[in-house]
């Protein structure tokens, strides 16, 4: 009976590396005959081998780096979350306020004639701003803008997630710009010390200058955050959003 080689053709020199340790069985033209031989083949190690000593100790260099680099930006996405969370309860006390400051003014318009004064300055230099600016980086957090998908709902999900990284990095830049921007305006107001007349009193509107710079700011800190996430393939939820 005749045996095949474990490789056929090439003689004594593929013999010669072949060890008899695991069995495989090799079967010949015939169905019905079948030889069990012992053999495994030398393999050199790969260089990018888990067995290379030398890709490892590379490998053990890097993944330190990376984890230090990972966790660094998960306190800060967790240290921005936290700020944005504090504004966006001050926003919303500054909600209970200005109910509460509205139905007194206009209580005290209709049933004694004598309304609270500086009523609309409050509301157009405090309370509006705290509203609007404050809740932006939770906005920007949890993708709660107006978001037009015509033309990218259909593209595919890896090319979709790198364009939405490519447009929160444009919020990042637009919203630095214009913070810089209030920062210039905050400045001049504070050093001409900017001041609106109500009825009776005059009213400091320029510490409400800073709230705009302010909201703008951590939303473009929240908008790189995203990018980040976005970029490097992270789940929505691996910076631990705010529920």
């Amino acid at each position: 009976m005749n045996v095949p080689s474990a490789c056929p053709g090439r003689g004594a020199a593929c013999n010669d590396a072949l060890q008899t340790r695991d069995p495989i069985v090799f079967r010949g033209r015939d169905p019905g005959s079948a030889v069990q031989h012992s053999a495994s083949l030398r393999v050199a190690p790969h260089p990018g081998n888990a067995t290379d000593p030398v890709h490892n100790r590379r490998r053990s260099h890097k993944l330190p780096h990376r984890r230090e680099a990972g966790q660094s930006m998960q306190r800060f996405a967790r240290a921005l979350d936290a700020l944005t969370h504090i504004l966006v309860v001050v926003s919303g006390i500054a909600i209970a306020l200005m109910a509460v400051h509205i139905v007194v003014d206009i209580a005290g318009r209709y049933l004694f004639r004598a309304p609270l004064p500086g009523t609309v300055e409050f509301v157009s230099r405090y309370y509006m701003v705290v509203l609007v600016f404050l809740p932006l980086a939770l906005v920007q957090r949890r993708d709660g803008h107006f978001v037009a998908g015509l033309f990218t709902d259909n593209l595919p999900p890896r090319i979709k997630r790198k364009l939405i990284g490519v447009t929160q990095l444009t919020m990042a830049g637009v919203a630095l710009l214009l913070a810089w921007r209030g920062v210039a305006a905050a400045e001049h107001a504070t050093r001409t010390g900017e001041q609106v007349q109500a009825a009776e009193f005059v009213i400091m509107s320029w510490p409400g200058r800073w709230l705009v710079p302010l909201g703008l700011t951590l939303m473009a800190l929240q908008a790189l955050v995203n990018a980040v996430r976005l970029f490097t393939g992270r789940p929505p939820d691996a910076f631990e959003p705010i529920h």
